[in-house]
């Protein structure tokens, strides 16, 4: 028999994705992680396209030969636009819209493969870049012990209770659980793929644990203090968690569905990232130049080989 819930949440369509906070918990204190230094590199993006301008979010990831680099969704389509700019802090910057390198090759899969990159022209005072992984995290299907991430955007806000509201363009951020990633769920002819990093808008009742899905996913309805769900304006920004110690940048934000009563930013809704991958991880470096942090068997092969090399010379 189908589990009812798995076909309710293929039903799902995703829309286009900023922080929505808890309706108990004070939007400043979402406000103040953001502000932390290791969340400058997130920049506001202000782009216009025709007659239209829209707010997006970006990830600086560091300059090689001259060239500084915006790690962004490809669904916010830079490359189309009539103009672009980059805001961290205080300072804008213009980004060079014919440099833009989509990921996907205009076949865009949300969660999968919706990154680009782009220059970021005479940037003076740059942020401290993040640090991306080489590939993605490893999640298990059940247990208290899913990693934690800290998704940092310009959305729109709002709380859980209301859904998404105001305007975007206030810099936030939110932790939530990861509950899967890169999920294929076998239900015959409605077989489906759920690309990229996923979590759901927790109120601490069933209600709102969406992504519990067993035994495929065993999900917390337990609320995070700062638990929050994206909304429009976050696209492209920074999802962010601990990897072999140390916290790197894990995904790039993508989409979002809605919650209870089909409201977007409601509790309940649900949010992906784009995962790097190694696949991804190695486009971005050969594309830009800069690498990932290596894996630790990387450093344990490296100073593995640096000890063979000193015994062979000392033993001449």
């Amino acid at each position: 028999m189908r589990n009812p819930f798995i076909l309710s949440f293929l039903a799902v369509a995703a829309t286009t994705s900023a922080v929505v906070i808890r309706h108990d918990v004070e939007d400043q204190l979402y406000k103040d992680l953001a502000s932390q230094t290791q969340y400058a590199c997130v920049g506001r993006i202000d782009s216009t396209e025709d007659d239209d301008s829209f707010i997006a979010s970006g990830v600086y990831i560091g300059a090689h030969n001259g060239s500084a680099w915006l790690l962004t969704a490809a669904h916010n389509n830079l490359g189309a636009a009539s103009a672009a700019t980059v805001k961290f802090g205080e300072d804008t910057y213009t980004l060079d819209r014919t440099s833009w390198l989509d990921y996907s090759g205009g076949s865009l899969v949300p969660g999968k493969n919706d990154l680009a990159l782009i220059k970021i022209l005479d940037l003076e005072n740059a942020p401290t870049a993040a640090r991306f992984v080489s590939s993605k995290l490893v999640i298990g299907a059940a247990g208290a012990n899913k990693p934690i991430g800290t998704s940092v955007g310009f959305g729109k806000s709002g709380n859980g209770n209301t859904g998404w509201a105001g305007d975007p363009g206030i810099k936030r951020g939110f932790k939530n659980r990861l509950e899967f990633v890169d999920l294929h769920i076998d239900a015959g002819e409605n077989s489906v793929d759920y690309w990229g990093y996923w979590s759901d808008f927790d109120n601490g009742a069933a209600s709102g644990n969406q992504l519990n899905i067993p035994p495929l996913i065993v999900s917390s309805a337990a609320q995070l203090d700062l638990e929050g769900i994206t909304a429009p304006g976050d696209s492209g920004g920074g999802l962010f968690a601990i990897k072999d110690g140390a916290e790197r940048l894990v995904g790039i934000t993508s989409t979002s569905s809605p919650g209870i009563g089909g409201v977007d930013g409601a509790y309940g809704s649900k949010t992906r990232w784009t995962a790097i991958t190694a696949t991804s991880s190695a486009w971005i470096t050969q594309r830009t130049g800069i690498a990932a942090v290596p894996e630790p068997n990387a450093f344990f092969a490296l100073g593995f080989g640096i000890v063979s090399l000193m015994r062979r010379k000392f033993r001449r």
